[in-house]
């Protein structure tokens, strides 16, 4: 898990599942052939090779400007949950949410919400390797 204080401004996609958390910040989502608004407490669900980007609004990225988008990321591998936690009975009906991904998922979450708790909850650690798409 990785947490940013600035978002990757290009246009990229990756061959992992992208789960995000916007925790500040608003601005401009676009994923795939879909362009929305995201903000405080949306969590994203991004799929392998989508293109995506999230574009902070311009105010923030003013020199004087004190407001900070801030997001948390976990990135994984569909092929090792279909082998290890989708065989299981009870967790087989998440396959769904899964291809959903593929065009993107987002969940609004109210403050005090289970699901933003449990995600704040996971261990972080900083982006050590970033690249870039030119």
């Amino acid at each position: 898990m990785t947490t940013l204080l600035t978002f990757y401004r290009r246009l990229h996609f990756h061959s992992e599942i992208q789960l995000t958390l916007i925790q500040e910040g608003e601005g401009t989502l676009i994923v795939g052939d879909k362009i929305d608004r995201f903000g405080c407490n949306d969590l994203l669900m991004l799929g392998p090779n989508l293109p995506h980007v999230l574009c902070s609004d311009p105010d923030y990225l003013a020199p004087e400007s004190t407001r900070r988008s801030v997001a948390t990321s976990v990135f994984f591998r569909a092929e090792h949950l279909e082998s290890t936690v989708f065989c299981l009975p009870e967790t087989r009906h998440l396959l769904q949410l899964l291809q959903e991904s593929q065009h993107g998922v987002r969940f609004r979450c109210q403050d005090g919400h289970s699901l933003l708790r449990k995600f704040k909850s996971l261990p972080t650690q900083p982006l050590r390797n970033s690249f870039c798409l030119y």
